[in-house]
C-alpha cells in the first residue's frame, strides 16, 4: 500500500475478473474508438477517461456519451498524463482506473494535482480493496467507485451529485 492506496500490479488485476454492467447494447458502443475524442450529443462535461480494459472503456465511453458528456480516452496512465499535461483546461473531470499499466490511477492523480489540476477526480477499480479515506481526501478524490457500476451512478459521480 502506497500513500494509503493499495499497490496492485496489472497482473494481479488480470487475475481477478470483473465485468461492468455498462456493456452491450449501449448506443455507440461499437463506434466509440478508444484514443479518440468522441463528441457529445448535448451539453455536458469534458471527461478524460483513463481505462486499460477495452470492453470497459467502450461501454463507459458509450454511457458517458449517451449522458451528454464529451470523452477523451487514454489506454493507460502515461497516455492520460500525456493528454492532460499542458492542457489542464481541456477537461472538467478525470475518471481514472486504479490499476493500469505504465502508470496507475493513483500516481496519475498525484501528478495531475502537482501540475495544478484543481478539478474533480474519480477513481474506479474492478478489484475489491480497502481504500484509506484520508488518502483519497488528500488527493482531492471526489469519489471512489467499484466496478461494475450503473450508468446513473457514474453520471452522478461525474456531475458531483
Amino acid at each position: 500500500m502506497t500513500d494509503g492506496l493499495p499497490a496492485v500490479t496489472p497482473g494481479q488485476a488480470a487475475a481477478q475478473s470483473h465485468r461492468a454492467r455498462l456493456l452491450p447494447g449501449e448506443p455507440g458502443a461499437d463506434t466509440a474508438a478508444a484514443g479518440h475524442e468522441v463528441a457529445a450529443p448535448r451539453a455536458g462535461l469534458r471527461v478524460l477517461l483513463a481505462e486499460d480494459d477495452p470492453m470497459v472503456a467502450r461501454s463507459t465511453i458509450a454511457v458517458l456519451r449517451r449522458l451528454g458528456h464529451t470523452v477523451t480516452h487514454a489506454f493507460d496512465g502515461t497516455s492520460a498524463w500525456n493528454r492532460l499535461q499542458g492542457r489542464l483546461g481541456d477537461f472538467d473531470v478525470l475518471v481514472l482506473d486504479v490499476v493500469m499499466p505504465r502508470m496507475n490511477g493513483s500516481d496519475l492523480a498525484h501528478r495531475a494535482r502537482a501540475a495544478g489540476w484543481a478539478g474533480p477526480i474519480i477513481l474506479v477499480s474492478g478489484l475489491v480493496m480497502e481504500i484509506d479515506p484520508d488518502a483519497l481526501a488528500m488527493l482531492g478524490i471526489r469519489k471512489f467507485m467499484t466496478k461494475p457500476f450503473l450508468p446513473d451512478e457514474l453520471d452522478r459521480a461525474v456531475r458531483g451529485e
